[in-house]
Protein backbone atom coordinates (compact mmCIF):
# COMPACT_ATOMS: atom_id res chain seq x y z
CA UNK A 1 0.00 0.00 0.00
CA UNK A 2 1.47 3.28 -0.91
CA UNK A 3 0.62 6.19 1.51
CA UNK A 4 0.63 10.22 1.54
CA UNK A 5 2.30 11.67 4.13
CA UNK A 6 -1.54 13.24 4.74
CA UNK A 7 -2.66 9.64 4.80
CA UNK A 8 -4.44 8.43 8.03
CA UNK A 9 -3.01 4.70 7.18
CA UNK A 10 -0.41 3.37 9.12
CA UNK A 11 2.54 2.21 7.03
CA UNK A 12 4.65 -1.11 7.72
CA UNK A 13 7.48 -2.51 5.97
CA UNK A 14 7.83 -6.10 6.64
CA UNK A 15 11.19 -8.10 5.33
CA UNK A 16 10.50 -11.81 5.35
CA UNK A 17 13.86 -13.98 5.26
CA UNK A 18 13.26 -16.70 3.14
CA UNK A 19 15.57 -19.81 3.73
CA UNK A 20 14.64 -22.79 1.58
CA UNK A 21 15.24 -25.37 -1.31
CA UNK A 22 12.67 -25.52 -4.05
CA UNK A 23 12.86 -27.99 -7.25
CA UNK A 24 13.56 -26.69 -10.75
CA UNK A 25 9.94 -27.25 -11.78
CA UNK A 26 8.88 -25.17 -8.98
CA UNK A 27 11.26 -22.69 -9.72
CA UNK A 28 10.13 -22.60 -13.38
CA UNK A 29 6.34 -22.26 -11.92
CA UNK A 30 6.99 -19.43 -10.28
CA UNK A 31 8.85 -17.26 -12.53
CA UNK A 32 7.09 -18.32 -15.85
CA UNK A 33 5.41 -14.80 -16.07
CA UNK A 34 8.77 -13.20 -16.06
CA UNK A 35 9.97 -15.62 -19.01
CA UNK A 36 6.80 -14.91 -20.84
CA UNK A 37 7.79 -11.16 -20.62
CA UNK A 38 10.89 -11.89 -21.63
CA UNK A 39 9.68 -13.61 -25.01
CA UNK A 40 7.26 -10.93 -25.30
CA UNK A 41 10.28 -8.47 -24.80
CA UNK A 42 12.63 -10.58 -27.44
CA UNK A 43 8.93 -10.23 -30.07
CA UNK A 44 9.45 -6.13 -30.03
CA UNK A 45 12.75 -5.94 -30.39
CA UNK A 46 12.77 -8.58 -33.54
CA UNK A 47 8.85 -5.80 -34.31
CA UNK A 48 11.47 -2.95 -33.95
CA UNK A 49 13.84 -3.99 -35.86
CA UNK A 50 12.08 -4.99 -38.77
CA UNK A 51 13.51 -8.90 -38.09
CA UNK A 52 11.98 -11.79 -37.55
CA UNK A 53 13.53 -14.94 -35.16
CA UNK A 54 15.00 -16.53 -38.39
CA UNK A 55 16.96 -13.98 -39.14
CA UNK A 56 19.44 -14.34 -36.08
CA UNK A 57 22.05 -17.02 -36.05
CA UNK A 58 23.95 -16.23 -32.91
CA UNK A 59 22.41 -15.16 -29.36
CA UNK A 60 24.39 -14.34 -26.61
CA UNK A 61 23.10 -14.07 -23.13
CA UNK A 62 24.59 -11.77 -20.44
CA UNK A 63 23.92 -11.26 -16.72
CA UNK A 64 22.15 -13.79 -14.38
CA UNK A 65 20.52 -14.66 -17.73
CA UNK A 66 22.74 -18.08 -19.01
CA UNK A 67 22.09 -19.52 -15.07
CA UNK A 68 18.65 -20.00 -15.47
CA UNK A 69 18.26 -22.97 -17.77
CA UNK A 70 14.60 -22.75 -18.79
CA UNK A 71 15.32 -19.33 -20.09
CA UNK A 72 18.40 -20.82 -22.35
CA UNK A 73 15.60 -23.33 -23.41
CA UNK A 74 13.16 -21.07 -24.67
CA UNK A 75 15.60 -18.34 -26.72
CA UNK A 76 17.17 -21.44 -27.96
CA UNK A 77 13.62 -22.58 -29.18
CA UNK A 78 12.55 -18.88 -29.75
CA UNK A 79 15.64 -18.83 -32.17
CA UNK A 80 15.49 -22.60 -33.18
CA UNK A 81 19.70 -22.53 -32.56
CA UNK A 82 21.54 -25.55 -31.26
CA UNK A 83 23.31 -23.55 -28.91
CA UNK A 84 23.24 -20.34 -27.36
CA UNK A 85 26.57 -18.24 -26.14
CA UNK A 86 26.62 -17.81 -22.48
CA UNK A 87 30.00 -16.95 -21.82
CA UNK A 88 32.59 -14.59 -23.59
CA UNK A 89 35.96 -13.01 -22.22
CA UNK A 90 35.76 -9.58 -20.59
CA UNK A 91 37.43 -8.07 -23.87
CA UNK A 92 34.64 -9.06 -25.85
CA UNK A 93 31.98 -8.50 -23.01
CA UNK A 94 32.66 -5.12 -22.59
CA UNK A 95 32.02 -3.89 -26.23
CA UNK A 96 29.11 -6.24 -26.89
CA UNK A 97 27.61 -4.69 -22.98
CA UNK A 98 28.19 -1.09 -24.43
CA UNK A 99 27.07 -1.15 -27.77
CA UNK A 100 23.53 -2.53 -26.39
CA UNK A 101 23.69 0.79 -24.12
CA UNK A 102 24.34 3.13 -26.59
CA UNK A 103 21.28 1.63 -28.80
CA UNK A 104 19.26 1.74 -25.66
CA UNK A 105 20.17 5.51 -25.23
CA UNK A 106 19.77 5.89 -28.83
CA UNK A 107 16.07 4.72 -28.29
CA UNK A 108 15.50 6.86 -25.49
CA UNK A 109 16.16 9.93 -27.69
CA UNK A 110 14.64 8.98 -31.24
CA UNK A 111 10.98 7.63 -31.90
CA UNK A 112 12.50 3.91 -32.13
CA UNK A 113 15.12 2.12 -33.04
CA UNK A 114 14.32 2.39 -37.20
CA UNK A 115 15.60 5.76 -36.65
CA UNK A 116 18.93 4.64 -36.09
CA UNK A 117 21.65 4.31 -38.75
CA UNK A 118 24.67 3.84 -37.46
CA UNK A 119 25.96 3.26 -34.03
CA UNK A 120 29.64 3.83 -33.50
CA UNK A 121 31.82 2.84 -30.45
CA UNK A 122 35.26 3.18 -29.67
CA UNK A 123 36.68 1.85 -26.64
Amino acid sequence: MLCSPNSKHVCRCIYIQFDGTITRDKFDQLNWDLYDQCVKLVDKCLDDAAMDATSVSDVLLLGCSPKVPMLQELVRVYFRVRGIQVSINREEKEPVVAYGASLVGAMLCTASIKEVQYVSIDL
